[in-house]
């Protein structure tokens, strides 16, 4: 069968290895960054057979797995030659994934290859990485054996614990178990996480139908120069390489690097989640989770061309794009979604005798369907024009002109954050005023994502109130919703836009978090000058439980010893298992041994306390001492 960490050949269909039962995983190796990362060879991913997904076969029979449509601001549109100059009328392509129930998408997704590359410096220690970890381990739980994971660390130097592993029992277990090994130590090297993480997929001997990386942090890169040069290289050298892998991106409480965060999810197709208290990192992980295991459809993209032969020439004067092409271009769309695109049209003002109906421009559609399929698809937009003298009135199609504020909000909290960058608060606020004075004069200005999307701005002008309040979480989060409106990613500042998926997985996830997380306190991340002079605590393996009073060095006494790797510690009876450690119960000692013995363990059970009978219980220090008489 093999020694623990070893694979051995399958037997079942799917996949040409199976992983050996893992529950004591092999000690890490330490991959230096970056002299070494480039000789390191990552094939050693369990081989597994990528499984047709559904989707393929309907679109083969005409049903596809994307909808495109298209409508115009206005409806007549009024003209008169009596008026100068050029129109601009509000345009926009929808997108629309199929309608699938969870159960549809569980049971016909097609398989995913995933890398977690997670923070584990010390500034995340405490309810942070204990968030993280739940959040890793209910991700796993949702996983099936057509998916692969595989677990990246980095503090200072980047670390991969288990390579890509078919998630199938055995497989969950493993992971499992070395998820609960993980803590922290060191500073922050994201660089090195990324492209560890970016290697893991390159190297990989078999590429699954899907492949995401989640990158983690509260921090900022301590480890080099320009660091968001150094990670955007970096990344788009992986993509070169790796090929379609989507990067989400997760920033932790208000000293990580947005601008590195929010940069590194839109260059890789994903979306950046701002997560400003431990809490949330549960549901973040999980809609994120939701949008990757339910995608339909790839490499999306909608050109606007000009139809010749037109009664009234119009032309298309802007598309609200941030990639700077003359196209839309998206990295997926799930099921259940919808993507809202908006551009601009121009219109000449021609003398009609009598209404008319025009075809100025068609949409194109490709994309691939998760099959790797390329799909096609083709529509017209069409205009009813009027004459202005009739008595008739222009009709607002609502939807179009509240997604225009929408893409407009979005552009001007990026404008104002990178004013604000600048140090130009004054003038960074005095262009979401403007926005907000617009929004306040639309025809729109009470629907529910306007009024939303007010509310958001007015929340970045209390951020810009100064320059520490900008810089302590501000920043991140105009730089989030940012980018989440533009993009209508999901995330928990933008709910609004949550599939059924998205929703459901983030209710699952959060409903299993222990109450006493919400209570968590983050201690203070101690200085880096500061960190040798600490407990020394394996990098990975459980960390070692302290008893009150040898927290630190200053007692001159030892600290317990723990195992570097094997299964976590369990704190003596009456401790809890998350949070602060507590006194003793009342008859335990404070030191030494606790007053029972312990149950030899078997794989995958915790220790369990057994208690020992009365009469061989060793006195605890407090029942040494003599008893005074009473009188």
């Amino acid at each position: 069968m093999g020694l623990p960490g070893q694979m051995t050949p399958a037997t079942s269909a799917g996949s040409a290895y199976h992983p050996a039962p893992v529950f004591s995983p092999i000690p890490p190796q330490l991959y230096p960054f970056p002299s070494s990362i480039d000789r390191l060879d990552f094939s050693d991913d369990q081989l597994i057979t990528p499984v047709s997904p559904a989707c393929s076969s309907t679109a083969a029979v005409g049903e596809s797995c994307l909808t495109l449509s298209a409508k115009v601001g206005l409806s007549p549109i009024l003209v008169s030659a009596s008026e100068a100059g050029l129109r601009e009328i509000p345009c926009m392509v929808t997108l629309t994934g199929t309608n699938r129930s969870i159960d549809e998408i569980e049971r016909e997704r097609t398989g995913t290859d995933l890398v977690c590359v997670i923070d584990v410096s010390g500034s995340m220690s405490g309810g942070k990485l204990e968030m993280a970890k739940h959040s890793l381990s209910f991700i796993v739980d949702n996983l099936c054996a057509k998916d692969r994971v595989a677990l990246v660390v980095f503090d200072d130097v980047a670390h991969r614990l288990c390579p890509l592993t078919i998630c199938d029992e055995v497989g969950r277990s493993s992971i499992q178990h070395t998820i609960s090994t993980i803590h922290t130590n060191g500073s922050t090297n994201i660089e090195s996480g990324l492209q560890l993480g970016l290697k893991v997929l390159q190297d990989r001997r078999v590429v699954n139908n899907l492949s995401a990386l989640f990158l983690l942090s509260d921090g900022r890169d301590t480890c080099g120069n320009d660091p968001l040069a150094r990670c955007s290289k970096t990344l788009s050298a992986g993509q070169r390489q790796g090929g379609g892998v989507l990067v989400h991106t997760f920033g932790f409480g208000n000293d990580h690097d947005s601008m590195l965060m929010s940069a590194l999810a839109e260059e890789g197709g994903g979306g950046f989640q701002y997560v400003e208290q431990v809490e949330g990192i549960a549901g973040a992980f999980a809609t994120s989770f939701g949008g990757v295991v339910s995608i339909v459809a790839r490499e999306v993209e909608v050109r606007i061309t000009a139809n010749e032969g037109e009664e009234v020439p119009c032309a298309v004067s802007r598309l609200y794009v941030r990639t700077g092409l003359d196209y839309f271009s998206l990295p997926f769309i799930t099921a259940n979604e919808h993507k809202d695109l908006i551009f601009l049209l121009t219109l000449p003002s021609p003398a009609l005798s009598s209404p008319i109906t025009i075809s100025p421009v068609s949409l194109q559609l490709t994309y691939k369907d998760v099959a790797g399929v390329q799909q096609r698809q083709e529509t017209k937009l069409t205009l009813s024009l009027h004459p202005a003298a009739e008595e008739i009135r222009e009709n607002i199609e609502e939807d179009v002109y509240i997604n225009w504020y929408r893409v407009k909000g979005a552009e001007a909290l990026s404008a104002a954050e990178e004013i604000a960058n600048a140090g130009r608060l004054d003038e960074a606020r005095d262009g979401l005023g403007k926005i907000l004075a617009e929004m306040d004069a639309a025809v729109v200005q009470t629907a529910p994502l306007v009024r939303q999307m007010r509310a958001d701005i007015e929340e970045s002008l209390s951020r810009l109130r100064d320059m520490q309040s900008y810089h302590s979480g501000g920043s991140a989060h105009m730089s989030s919703l940012s980018s989440n409106h533009y993009y209508q990613y999901c995330s928990p500042h933008t709910q609004v836009y949550s599939t059924m998926q998205q929703t459901t997985y983030t209710i699952r996830s959060t409903a299993t978090v222990p109450p006493n997380y919400s209570s968590f306190t983050v201690p203070a991340h101690p200085s880096q000058a500061s960190l040798p002079e600490r407990h020394a605590s394996p990098r990975f393996g459980p960390p070692q439980f302290v008893p009150p009073g040898l927290s630190e060095p200053s007692t001159g006494l030892p600290a317990m010893p723990a195992p570097k790797f094997g299964p976590p510690a369990m704190p003596p009876a009456g401790l809890p298992k998350f949070g602060p450690p507590t006194m003793p119960p009342a008859g335990l000692p404070k030191f030494g041994p606790p007053p029972f013995a312990v149950q030899a363990p078997k794989f995958g059970v915790p220790l369990t306390p057994v208690p020992q009978p009365a009469g061989e219980r060793s006195a605890s220090p407090e029942e040494e001492q003599p008893q005074e008489e009473t009188s």
